[in-house]
């Protein structure tokens, strides 16, 4: 049941992120994506071993679910989610909304007893990922900057603004 569950939330999510994602540049979207895969990814890992805020669970479909929980079910609903809001302040409720759901599906994943939490509870799990969603935002600021930059200095015959 617990396989089931997570490779049903892991299609919707992959449907999801692919449908939102033609809303924003390809090149966006793919950074976006990488960087949640790459944060989060460590991070998770990060809180496990030196925090002791949670631990997974040793069953192998319970511990196969974590990791596609961890790393494509996130970062598919945050690149979404990010995609959907389109950087604009009006439409961050998407960001809002995306947040909610993985601190919801956190706390599925808690009764499931995919992680058992020892100090972690849905409100930590909302927090975290609205810092992640925050950084990844001005993450994808930035890259669009460095992307702005290199095409000025490639009008300017490839040498660099002082």
């Amino acid at each position: 049941m617990v396989m089931t569950y997570s490779l049903a939330a892991t299609w919707a999510a992959i449907g999801i992120a692919l449908a939102a994602g033609q809303r924003i540049s390809r090149k966006d979207f793919a950074f976006s994506l990488l960087f949640f895969m790459i944060v989060n990814t460590h991070v998770y890992n990060f809180m496990i071993d030196l925090f002791r805020w949670m631990s997974v669970s040793g069953r192998t479909d319970r511990f196969a679910a974590f990791l596609l929980y961890r790393s494509i079910i996130v970062p598919a609903v945050l690149s979404a989610s990010m995609a959907l809001s389109g950087g604009r302040l009006r439409k961050w409720g998407y960001l809002a909304a995306g947040v909610l759901v993985l601190a919801a599906t956190d706390g599925v994943h808690s009764a499931l007893r995919i992680i058992v939490p020892e100090q972690w509870n849905p409100f930590y799990a909302a927090v975290y990922y609205a810092l992640l969603a925050g950084t990844g935002v001005a993450a994808l600021s930035g890259f669009r900057r460095l992307g702005k930059e290199r095409a000025e200095s490639d009008e300017m015959g490839g040498r660099t603004r002082v």
